[in-house]
């Protein structure tokens, strides 16, 4: 995490929206062509070389974003949302409309690695509960997180 520290660093929870359904629609061998196929659409929306994408679980991936802000990730994160909606993903014959929502939250100087990924997971599911198909940014503050005085104009 060392890495990431002195920069501005992001991390954005993605999941593909109703998984389940895809797998119990189309079966199991679908489900993972979509899972292969969404890959393809992160490392083309994600090409830097300090960009790191990895599964983080069933159909959950997470990508590390080294020297991004919250409105860099932002757009990128749009980016990626409009590029899954844009083009329906294929198995055999099949046609098959996915979704995904993302989580993001920027790193915050001094914070933990399992802070900074779970304050990623709440907004991830933030965007799930308000309708899927979207981005939510973690409304945390370092005061918040670090119990450290925020600016309240006190010098």
């Amino acid at each position: 995490v060392s890495f990431f520290f002195g920069t501005s660093s992001c991390i954005l929870m993605v999941d593909v929206d109703h998984f389940k359904h895809i797998n119990d629609t189309f079966g199991h061998p679908a489900g993972d062509a979509v899972l292969q196929q969404l890959v393809n659409r992160l490392v083309s929306t994600f090409p830097r070389k300090t960009d790191f994408i990895a599964r983080y679980g069933g159909e959950e991936f997470c990508i590390l974003l080294h020297n991004a802000g919250n409105e860099l990730s932002q757009r990128l994160g749009e980016r990626l949302l409009h590029t899954i909606r844009g083009e329906e993903f294929q198995y055999q014959d099949n046609r098959i409309s996915v979704t995904v929502s993302i989580g993001v939250a920027e790193l915050i100087p001094g914070e933990t690695v399992a802070s900074w990924l779970e304050r990623a997971d709440r907004a991830l599911y933030r965007a799930k509960d308000s309708g899927r198909d979207r981005l939510c940014l973690a409304m945390e503050t370092a005061e918040g997180i670090l119990g450290m005085p925020g600016d309240r104009g006190m010098r």
